[in-house]
């Protein structure tokens, strides 16, 4: 469940936040303690038509990281019509406008969770997987607004934890198809 406001306050001046409420759970006796509530507050300076200067907050609500920072530069069609540049952390993206209705892009991504799951000798860790990928996707959109997007990517440093053992699992580097 969630909401998610974007306004603009003025030609200077947008904002884009939202809440969601979720059960990261696997709905056994652990369910309650999986309730989660990641939240997301960012800023944009519109400095001018290509620039924009991007601040905030995401409240991840995992056990390994709660907050990220967010900040970072976005510039439209600078060096080349149809680039756009998002230089923003924790998620950077480039994309190259093909046409008006398909992008290509290169982006970061730390993907992940924590869960409270339930395990046959009836413990209930939370568990929390993170990893890094880098992704190479085309988006196309309709004109009824959808989008539908292919990715292709390389993940790395992936890690799974568990609250209370101590201990780290590592995996080894993978490729993903979305």
């Amino acid at each position: 469940l969630g909401y998610q406001s974007r306004k603009k306050l003025s030609d200077q001046f947008s904002y884009d936040v939202s809440t969601s409420l979720g059960a990261y759970s696997d709905f056994e006796a652990s369910a309650r303690k999986g309730i989660r509530f990641p939240s997301h507050a960012v800023g944009m300076v519109h400095v001018n038509r290509s620039t924009d200067f991007i601040f905030g907050a995401d409240y991840l609500d995992r056990d390994d990281i709660r907050v990220l920072p967010v900040v970072g530069l976005s510039l439209r069609d600078v060096f080349l019509h149809g680039l756009r540049m998002d230089l923003v952390f924790p998620r950077p993206r480039i994309d190259y406008m093909l046409s008006e209705t398909n992008r290509i892009y290169l982006a970061g991504q730390m993907n992940g969770g924590t869960w409270q799951v339930r395990f046959p000798d009836r413990s209930n860790p939370a568990m929390t997987y993170r990893d890094l990928r880098l992704l190479l996707g085309f988006e196309s959109t309709s004109k009824g607004g959808g989008l539908s997007a292919w990715e292709f990517g390389y993940v790395f440093d992936r890690r799974l934890e568990f609250r209370d053992q101590p201990g780290l699992s590592g995996f080894e580097d993978a490729f993903v198809i979305q």
